[in-house]
């Protein structure tokens, strides 16, 4: 191999090494972030409406949550029905090889609109609200994150 193909070979190995470690350096700092589940308005009665709000919060060290790969899913008990979440504002960006990819806005919040029947029993609600995301920083990503969070409705 030609000496300058080696040299070149070793600058671009000290880029990517720097990168990559100031990556994970980033990485470690950015916290995981905080996820709140919600209804709006708290109370919802028999033949009434309103909205299951998920939010991240804490999302610091340049941490975001990518599109790609981010779904939340709402399993509703007999009576109440739970429509599509909408997916919060998001903008693209490169990350620090230039490849780009989409995330949220900071601190994004996915509503879904929430039903309660006429007929539907009085009393107390479970819901069980499934979310898979991935937090990036322009360096790199956290693996995939699986979580469920349960909330009670009156």
């Amino acid at each position: 191999m030609h000496p300058s193909r080696i040299a070149l070979a070793a600058i671009f190995t000290v880029i990517f090494a720097t990168m990559t470690l100031g990556g994970s350096r980033l990485l470690a700092q950015a916290a995981t972030p905080t996820i709140t589940a919600r209804f709006l308005p708290s109370r919802i009665a028999r033949g009434g409406a309103g909205k299951l709000e998920i939010e991240f919060l804490g999302l610091t060290g340049g941490l975001q949550i990518k599109t790609k790969g981010t779904a939340l899913t709402a399993a509703a008990p007999k009576g109440v029905t739970v429509g599509a979440f909408v997916e919060p504002p998001s903008k693209s960006f490169k990350d620090a090889f230039g490849k780009p990819y989409t995330a949220y806005e900071p601190a994004p919040i996915f509503r879904a609109p929430v039903t309660v029947e006429q007929g539907a029993k009085a009393g107390r609600y479970r819901f069980r609200v499934d979310i898979e995301y991935t937090g990036c920083t322009e360096f790199a990503c956290l693996a995939p994150q699986k979580m469920i969070r349960t909330l009670d409705l009156v």
